[in-house]
């Protein structure tokens, strides 16, 4: 049996903040609405908002039983890897096959799963060297790279 105290709970680990809105009451005076708007930072560093409504039914007993009414809010169904982490993942796993000393994602977009990422090497002086890529996903879901130059 869920709560809206457990919906809530699990709403306020991913967001960076919620707050209530307003609540509707049920003509039998036990079972409510409740809207909330909360706030999350997207994958290209952008704060976004939603409002959501949980439904709550109050049994005889005085038992909350509730539920996401329409939808399960945004922030709990987007996916735990994002473009970034791919491209990290991967940067990580190559780094002694490449030979870089460091790597930067300089700036990416989660949602068109594109980046520019900036790859450092150390020239036999100690200086270091830069070099510039674009990344993407293709149609089929692999990562491609060129250089930019």
């Amino acid at each position: 049996m869920v709560t809206k105290d457990d919906l809530l709970k699990e709403l306020e680990s991913k967001a960076v903040r919620v707050f209530p809105l307003e609540k509707h009451t049920e003509v039998n005076g036990r079972d409510y609405y409740q809207f909330y708007r909360y706030y999350w930072i997207d994958g290209n560093d952008v704060i976004r908002s939603e409002a959501v409504c949980i439904h709550v039914v109050v049994d005889e007993n005085g038992n909350e039983h509730a539920y996401w009414k329409d939808r399960v809010p945004t922030i709990l169904t987007r996916p735990t890897s994002t473009f970034t982490d791919e491209i990290e993942n991967l940067l990580t796993q190559k780094q002694q096959e490449i030979g870089y000393v460091a790597y930067d994602v300089e700036a990416v977009n989660d949602r068109r799963q594109i980046a520019r990422v900036i790859l450092y090497f150390e020239n036999q002086d100690g200086t270091l060297n830069e070099k510039k890529y674009l990344v993407w996903k293709d149609s089929s879901g692999k990562l491609q790279y060129k250089r930019l130059v």
